[in-house]
């Protein structure tokens, strides 16, 4: 077993392989989330219903289900220990992180991490770290990428951008590709941004929900945890 660390000790896999977190209150990211989809979602007759959620960490999480394949359906944002808001969606194959918090880092101007924990053999199977900008830079806002994963059966590790402050560098010489960028390693990178990511206690028991209804993609499924 490769991965060493998990939030709720992985039941919830793949909602919790991926969180995306912005450096912003929940009801600013929430508020910032509906005002760029709901010009995209209401025109081919989708539309976004937002409420309160609260509970354990768990319960609000499962309030995704069920997942689905094309499109997302149900997005959660909830607040934490620090400034920062977590970001899940109900995607089939874990959350699609860089899309909303990349573009919502520029659209709110502010700091925004995708951090991906995911056993190898899923679809976002590795350990991912990225950082974004509210500002561009070389390539798009993403000031800095690290990532260990498995690709076409081979593991690969790739470090771009600008290296933090706080990175152990000679980590990335490491013989095992898996050892260069792993759990253990994400989780310390995290907390030195002050996010707790795989401490349940870190995430308040309520937050946001967001639900698209109406029209589905025609070829969306459904799925449970399991599948």
């Amino acid at each position: 077993m490769e991965r060493m660390i998990g939030l709720l000790e992985n039941r919830l896999v793949p909602v919790t392989d991926t969180i995306g977190f912005l450096q912003c209150p929940a009801e600013v990211l929430k508020s910032a989330f509906l005002d760029w989809q709901r010009p995209l979602q209401e025109p081919r007759g989708t539309l976004l219903h937002e409420q309160r959620v609260a509970g354990s960490l768990e319960a609000i999480l499962r309030r995704l289900l069920p997942l689905t394949s094309v499109e997302a359906r149900r997005f959660l944002f909830i607040p934490t220990q620090t400034d920062w808001t977590a970001f899940f969606d109900n995607g089939h194959q874990g959350t699609d992180a860089f899309a909303p918090i990349s573009y919502l880092a520029k659209e709110i101007g502010c700091v925004g991490v995708r951090a991906t924990d995911a056993l190898p053999g899923r679809t976002q199977g590795g350990t991912v770290f990225e950082l974004y900008s509210p500002e561009d830079t070389d390539w798009l806002n993403v000031v800095r990428s690290i990532s260990a994963a498995p690709t076409d059966g081979r593991w690969a590790f790739s470090a771009s951008g600008t290296a933090l402050s706080f990175e152990t560098i000679e980590f990335y010489a490491k013989k095992r590709i898996k050892d260069r960028f792993n759990s253990e390693i994400l989780k310390q990178y995290l907390e030195e941004l002050a996010i707790d990511a795989f401490n349940p206690d870190f995430y308040a028991k309520e937050g946001f929900l967001i639900e698209k209804v109406g029209t589905c993609a025609p070829a969306m499924q459904l799925f449970g945890l399991a599948d």
